[in-house]
């Protein structure tokens, strides 16, 4: 395992903060999404520029993840931007 530097403390803390945001705060989440789980090497402090980010969620039985998946990358991709500039 290797040490979060300051860059990968930040990207976790961003990250971190729009899965919650959006799955936690946004009432339509909260029916579809039984759990998310952030993994890779960003968790493991070994997170580089060209590093992606790694989430896994699960989906509620009823749900069309077809329908689902694309709405909720694109919330949390527009939560996280929120989430790394200056307030």
């Amino acid at each position: 395992m290797g040490v979060c530097s300051g860059e990968c403390l930040r990207v976790l803390g961003v990250v971190l903060g729009a899965v919650k945001d959006v799955i936690t705060n946004n009432n339509y989440y909260k029916d579809f999404i039984h759990f998310a789980v952030l993994y890779g090497s960003l968790v493991y402090g070994l997170f580089s520029p060209l590093s992606d980010v790694n989430v896994a969620v699960m989906f509620r039985d009823s749900v069309n993840i077809i329908d689902a998946l694309p709405m909720l990358v694109s919330d949390i991709a527009l939560s996280s931007s929120s989430h790394s500039s200056p307030h």
